[in-house]
């Protein structure tokens, strides 16, 4: 974790930038080492249903986006979602379940 802070803090030094999208979320790790080094994220993209109620309860004002990013519809509200609140840096992880 101290590792990706740091690597967080290196993006924000160096371009200022902080608002962010995270992407194949699952229950928040990456989301939660971009906090630490004072990003913001703005918005989240989860398929798994139980992964999202995690992200709710611990990231209550969160905007969380259930559902499969390659369904148009939710592919579309990211995008939308997105451009409207400045989105300046997309976050996104591998998964891990099958590292778990």
């Amino acid at each position: 974790m101290e590792e990706l802070v740091e690597k967080a803090k290196n993006i924000k030094e160096k371009t200022g930038l902080t608002k962010t999208v995270d992407l194949f979320t699952g229950a928040g790790g990456l989301l939660l080492g971009f906090e630490k080094a004072d990003m913001n994220h703005i918005l989240a993209n989860e398929l798994d249903g139980a992964a999202c109620k995690t992200l709710k309860v611990n990231h209550p004002i969160l905007h969380i986006v259930e559902g499969d990013i390659t369904d148009t519809n939710i592919k579309n509200h990211i995008v939308e979602h997105s451009l409207n609140d400045g989105i300046e840096i997309i976050c996104g992880g591998p998964p891990c379940q099958g590292f778990s």
